[in-house]
């Protein structure tokens, strides 16, 4: 800030010097001619060679001005240093021996001179210093100095003249020197107000220009990186992607997503999940080349450009090892992994929008498969990506349209035949092509249609079970239920209202819900446990022994019925009965039931009847039929 004012004062006085010289060729024309009016216009016949030496004198002394006149100006053209403290001395120096020499003018002329002739005197020296308070506003100390040495000393000998009439002349004199003095004072201060306002106003435009700038630079940086890991964000990205794309002929995009970020998220809070991807964003820019470009595209998600085709895939993999290292947050140590998808230019895209796009699908797919590794573009992954597009826009309009069908598959007592309950299994047909609920219930997974899907599903389910109690008094309805659907704090509510609308008692209703809600906050899980069978509705555990629950945390939940995945009744008769054992020594201990699922020879069914499991459920039985054929089948 101190060398923006040392700049605008040295330029105010370069300026005072400007309008110094750049007046003074006007007012040493007019001295000029003045002079040479003193010396010939009245008659001196006395002292007309002293005269003529005096104007001699002012010649000289002004043509020295008019040369110092030009030295200035050359110097200001050709950029010399220094100029002001050299010219102002000369120009000061010049312009007060020039004031002096009016001056001795009158006093040395007073006693020679006619009375025309002195008067004539004090009226031009008045003029002069009169009009020097205009062309010398620019400095105080030249314009009040010169103006009172050209008029006070003639008028002060005119006061003490011998003649009296002359006395009045020299008051006069002096009673102008004093309001020219003031005159010239105001007028140098407006002058140097006036300086000083223009630059300061040059000098606030020359502040706003660059805070402009500055502020012009802050916003292009806010528009093209991303304010939480100073990467480059979409905007930006794209831009570099445009621009490189003009000049490469081959490049990859790799599509980087964290895989667990959103339960670390979750569970440790948004400001951990931030610090994560800050670490995530620095090991990223120390892993690439200076001719990558990586930019985050959103999330957890980030996009990486890199012009090295050969060594790709060892790339690739390098980059999800280092990001699946430990973060060290808080005291914490946490983990997250990467999967990539890689697509690359001209072969798999030759637009950057169809470029991105297919590296997010290769990634996507790769995802589904198996997360942690690289996963490459090709065109039956886009496909794939378009069927589940498809049929995710499909299935949502046939959840609205109600044109799904639940197919009912009825669980056995093996001791009586007898239909004990039922499983809803939802079905779907397009256009004549029966979509196997393994892909269309993964879709509505990811999709964010599984809750709308399990919503449907029970309200159809409680629809149907008025059918299916006249024909089976004293079976139950098992309805799936979705990890989703089960977190939903709204659930609990939604069955009782179904219930009270369709008028089914909660007994005739069985929830069942797969392994991985035990993945989920226990606490949230055991209390919604508790509402549903505080209603009555029984509570089953499917699929048990392929996923995340253990006999304690079983034990703990206190459910009402375990269902035995398939694949343990598939080995039944290898390692597979020691498990199906200790199940029912569990169960038996804690009044739980069992049911065995996927029941398809009669020799499982024996071998599970001589472990105590009664309750069977298989194509040995009966395969998952539509409601219609269920209730022919009881005619």
């Amino acid at each position: 800030m101190n060398n923006v004012y040392s700049d605008s004062s040295h330029s105010e006085r370069r300026e005072v010097l400007s309008l110094l010289y750049t007046r003074s060729l006007v007012g040493i024309g007019a001295a000029l001619v003045l002079a040479f009016v003193l010396v010939f216009g009245f008659d001196h016949p006395f002292d007309m060679a002293q005269r003529l030496i005096w104007l001699a004198v002012m010649t000289t002394i002004l043509m020295a001005r008019v040369v110092d006149h030009f030295c200035y100006v050359f110097a200001v053209k050709h950029n010399q240093e220094r100029i002001y403290p050299r010219y102002i001395k000369r120009f000061s120096i010049c312009l007060i021996l020039t004031a002096l020499t009016w001056s001795v003018y009158g006093v040395w002329f007073h006693e020679t001179s006619t009375f025309v002739s002195n008067i004539s005197s004090v009226v031009i020296l008045g003029a002069l210093a009169s009009g020097s308070v205009n062309f010398l506003s620019a400095s105080r100390f030249l314009s009040a100095a010169y103006s009172t040495l050209v008029l006070l000393p003639y008028s002060i000998v005119l006061i003490f003249s011998s003649t009296a009439s002359f006395h009045i002349f020299g008051w006069l004199g002096i009673f102008f020197t004093s309001i020219i003095f003031a005159n010239a004072l105001s007028a140098s201060r407006f002058t140097k107000q006036a300086i000083s306002h223009k630059y300061q106003n040059l000098h606030l435009i020359s502040h706003m220009e660059n805070e402009i700038e500055q502020r012009t630079k802050q916003l292009d940086h806010l528009s093209r990186f991303d304010s939480l890991t100073d990467l480059l964000n979409r905007y930006g990205f794209l831009k570099a992607l445009k621009h490189i794309q003009k000049e490469s002929r081959h490049y990859s995009l790799m599509f980087v997503d964290l895989d667990g970020f959103k339960s670390i998220n979750d569970r440790f809070g948004h400001a951990v999940g931030d610090d994560l991807l800050k670490q995530t964003a620095e090991r990223l820019k120390h892993l690439l080349n200076d001719s990558d470009v990586v930019g985050r595209w959103g999330g957890d998600e980030f996009l990486i450009l890199t012009l090295d085709q050969e060594k790709l895939e060892e790339k690739a993999n390098g980059l999800i090892q280092k990001l699946s290292q430990p973060y060290l947050i808080n005291r914490m140590s946490l983990s997250v992994g990467a999967t990539i998808g890689v697509a690359s230019y001209p072969e798999h895209g030759d637009s950057h929008s169809a470029l991105i796009q297919n590296a997010d699908i290769a990634m996507y797919q790769q995802k589904k498969i198996e997360k942690g590794l690289v996963g490459f573009f090709n065109q039956t992954l886009i496909e794939k990506y378009n069927r589940e597009l498809m049929l995710k826009k499909k299935l949502d309009e046939a959840i609205r349209n109600n044109s799904l069908e639940l197919y009912y598959q009825p669980i056995f007592d093996a001791r009586t035949n007898e239909v004990v309950s039922f499983e809803a299994l939802c079905r779907w047909q397009l256009n004549g092509e029966f979509i196997s609920p393994d892909e269309f219930i993964v879709i509505a997974e990811q999709h964010g249609l599984i809750q709308a899907l399990g919503n449907w599903v029970l309200k159809r389910a409680c629809e149907d079970s008025a059918s299916l109690s006249q024909a089976y008094p004293n079976a139950a309805i098992g309805i799936n239920v979705s990890v989703i659907q089960f977190q939903n704090d709204e659930f609990v509510d939604l069955i009782e209202k179904v219930l009270a609308e369709t008028g089914v008692g909660s007994s005739k209703i069985h929830l069942e819900l797969t392994e991985s809600v035990f993945a989920t906050d226990k606490g949230a899980l055991l209390k919604r446990i508790e509402r549903v069978r505080d209603m009555g509705i029984k509570v089953s555990i499917d699929d048990f022994g392929t996923g995340y629950s253990s006999l304690s945390v079983i034990q703990d939940i206190g459910v009402d019925v375990i269902k035995i995945d398939r694949a343990f009744i598939n080995n039944i008769f290898k390692n597979g009965s020691a498990i199906i054992g200790a199940v029912v020594h569990m169960s038996q201990s804690m009044g739980q039931g069992v049911v065995a699922e996927g029941v398809e020879t009669q020799e499982q069914a024996d071998k599970l009847i001589a472990n105590g499991i009664y309750h069977h459920q298989g194509f040995l039985y009966n395969k998952p039929v539509p409601l219609s054929e269920l209730l022919k089948q009881n005619c």
